[in-house]
C-alpha cells in the first residue's frame, strides 16, 4: 500500500500539518512526514517490533504516530478485541468517518478519516 495524504494534527491547544508518505508492505510500515513545502520533518519504520526514526529526536513521538496510523487504518472490529481497557467508539462524521478512543469514558484520541480514498 501506497498513500500520500495531508495529515492535521490537533493536541494541547497546537496544530501540526504536514504531508505524510505512507508506504506499507510485509516487512514494514514506512512514514515520510514533509512539510506542505516539501522540506524534510522525519521517516519513521516499524518492522512489527522496532521503531526507528530520523531524527532520533524528533518533534512527533514516532510510537505515537504509528499507533495513530494502526487506529486510522485497521479494521474497527479487530481492534476493539485489543485495546484492554480501553472503549473505540466509530460513527459518521461530517466528511467521513469518526474514531474515538476513551480511557475510563474520558477521550484520549479522535480521528476524523475523509471518505476520500488515499492517494
Amino acid at each position: 500500500m501506497h498513500a500520500t495524504h495531508i495529515v492535521n494534527i490537533h493536541r494541547d491547544g497546537h496544530e501540526e500539518i504536514f504531508l505524510g508518505q505512507l508506504q506499507i508492505d510485509n516487512h514494514a510500515l514506512r512514514l515520510a512526514g514533509t512539510s506542505l513545502f516539501g522540506i524534510n520533518l522525519f521517516n519513521i519504520e516499524y518492522d512489527g517490533q522496532t521503531i526507528k526514526s530520523q531524527p532520533p529526536h524528533m518533534k512527533f513521538h514516532p510510537d505515537m504516530l504509528v499507533v495513530m496510523l494502526e487506529l486510522t487504518l485497521a479494521d474497527p472490529a479487530v481492534l476493539k478485541n485489543r485495546l484492554h481497557n480501553l472503549t473505540l467508539k466509530v460513527s459518521p462524521g461530517e466528511h467521513g468517518q469518526v474514531r474515538e478512543l476513551y480511557e475510563l469514558g474520558h477521550l484520549i484520541a479522535r480521528i476524523e478519516r475523509s471518505d476520500a480514498p488515499l492517494t
